[in-house]
């Protein structure tokens, strides 16, 4: 019965949506041609990858000044190296990999960017351009990965 009133509701909402005028019809809106619009898209993106980028910086401080600190601790406690070295594995060996994966990361999305920028006017090839690159950045850290675990 829940669903039934669930999906009764979800109709009559879209239907709600779907009321417009004729005049609203005939203006034919594309938000990414207002440029206000694409402006304020921008900051909102902007604003996000920014923050993400500073907290992301901040977490990773956090986390190596905590595990010196554990490190520490145990040195001072008298814990073999071997306790030490299965605790906390080697973290240059995974600063490396992280590293070279930020940027296969952004070689890809550079890449993207720049087919985007040569193959105007922007539509849905330019969201497959950008996955496509995407892609062959995340195959080409797979195969460096693999290679550089064996």
């Amino acid at each position: 019965m829940k669903r039934v009133f669930i999906l009764a509701g979800a109709i009559i909402a879209s239907m709600s949506v779907h009321a417009q005028n004729e005049n609203d019809l005939k203006t034919n809106f594309n938000a990414f041609r207002n440029v206000d619009f694409v402006m304020d898209l921008q900051r909102i993106c902007t604003v996000i990858t920014v923050l993400s980028l500073l907290l992301a910086f901040i977490l990773t401080i956090i986390r190596l000044f905590l595990d010196q600190r554990i490190k520490h601790s145990l040195i001072d406690k008298g814990a073999s190296e071997n306790i030490i070295a299965q605790l906390l594995p080697g973290a240059q060996k995974e600063n490396r990999h992280v590293a070279m994966k930020w940027f296969f990361i952004l070689a890809g999305i550079g890449l993207g960017l720049t087919l985007v920028s040569i193959f105007q006017p922007l539509g849905i090839h330019s969201l497959a351009m950008m996955a496509f690159s995407l892609a062959v950045s995340f195959l080409g850290y797979y195969y460096f990965s693999r290679k550089a675990g064996q």
